[in-house]
């Protein structure tokens, strides 16, 4: 590549030149000195932005090809009364029943165009403004030796924890705003209402020959319903999300992994991270499905109107419905979704490593 690389062919009982890496041993050792590294931008040097958005891209097709059927049955459990589904097993067989088991994956499109986007930034604004990540290969050696000696244990500070708890609202408030035309999308397909929700917005206010723009506000003000408990949603979600994970991916590392491989532990503390997250908000998660699922030819309800309207069939019990359903399935979906995206971290770190070592 015209680099000041210099390639050298020495016999086995040639010295190796401490700056060389060694790329092939078979009669000789054929390797390159250090001096041919790549320049910036070449494939060694791969952006951190790009190799974020690479692995959050993995992550966004797990969430939602695993995630889509509880996301399904969940929306129906809350938007619907006690007569009409009686449980999470009567919900799910009556589905498939009337509708066909690809009924499970209705709104897969809609969640996938929310789910890439919105991982892709999501993790990207979070890892530009989270703290210094600690490097967990090192706690478990630091924990052994502090065992042995006067040295403290690597230790995780209140500050990194509340900056990781600010990078993870910011990343909530980040995603929103493509987040909650889509996530209506997806709860009207759902429910079955999305006919009438394109029909809706088609038409503007008036007659069928509104203008351009009043068509343009009246999608806009539909992409918009619910968006107020959507942005609380992802802000203090995202922010329990990441520092979640942070905590228990430490607090793992210390303990060597309980004996895990590191995929295990970066499944299984993934699987934790997304039931933690979920039961919090989960009741603004009840009431933004009642709002958002409501009919498109009516004014929405507001956040009071559809709290009352749960309160009123189901109790404060109704707050929890379908939330059965949402722990398996983030516990599932987060499994996946963190374990690839760690794991393609890590490769995407070693083939630049090693591109970077060899060439």
């Amino acid at each position: 590549r015209g680099k000041r690389a210099v390639t050298h062919c020495i016999n086995d009982s040639d010295p190796v030149p401490p700056t060389a890496t060694v790329i092939d041993r078979g009669d000789s050792l054929v390797i390159r000195s250090a001096l041919a590294r790549w320049e910036p931008g070449s494939m060694g040097t791969t952006p951190e932005v790009v190799r974020n958005a690479v692995a959050a891209s993995g992550t966004a097709v797990m969430w939602t090809l695993v995630g889509t059927p509880f996301d399904v049955v969940k929306t129906r459990l809350q938007t619907s009364g006690a007569a009409q589904y009686r449980s999470v097993f009567h919900c799910l067989q009556k589905t498939v029943r009337a509708d066909g088991i690809l009924a499970l994956w209705r709104g897969f499109v809609p969640a996938l165009l929310m789910g890439w986007p919105y991982s892709v930034i999501m993790f990207g604004t979070f890892q530009q403004l989270r703290p210094p990540p600690i490097d967990l290969g090192s706690v478990t050696g630091a924990t052994r030796s502090s065992a042995a000696s006067a040295q403290p244990a690597v230790v995780l500070t209140a500050r990194h924890v509340t900056q990781c708890f600010g990078a993870g609202v910011v990343s909530g408030v980040a995603v929103h705003v493509i987040s909650n035309p889509l996530t209506l999308w997806m709860v009207q397909l759902q429910t079955k209402r999305a006919s009438t929700a394109v029909a809706a917005a088609a038409s503007a206010q008036g007659s069928p020959c509104g203008t351009a723009s009043a068509r343009l506000a009246s999608m806009f003000r539909l992409g918009m319903r619910g968006s107020t408990t959507t942005l609380g949603i992802n802000s203090l979600g995202n922010g329990i999300f990441f520092t979640t994970n942070e905590v228990l991916r430490f607090e793992f590392a210390t303990r060597d992994n309980f004996g895990l491989g590191q995929l295990s532990s970066d499944a299984l503390t993934g699987g934790l991270t997304g039931v933690i997250f979920r039961v919090p908000i989960f009741p603004l998660d009840v009431v933004r499905s009642r709002v958002m699922a409501s009919s498109i030819d009516t004014a929405a309800p507001t956040f009071r109107e559809a709290a009352r309207s749960v309160l009123v069939e189901h109790g404060y019990m109704g707050f929890a419905r379908g939330l059965s359903v949402v722990v398996a399935r983030s516990f599932l979906i987060n499994s996946a979704g963190w374990a690839v995206m760690h794991s393609t971290r890590r490769a995407l770190t070693r083939a630049a490593d090693t591109t970077d070592g060899i060439l």
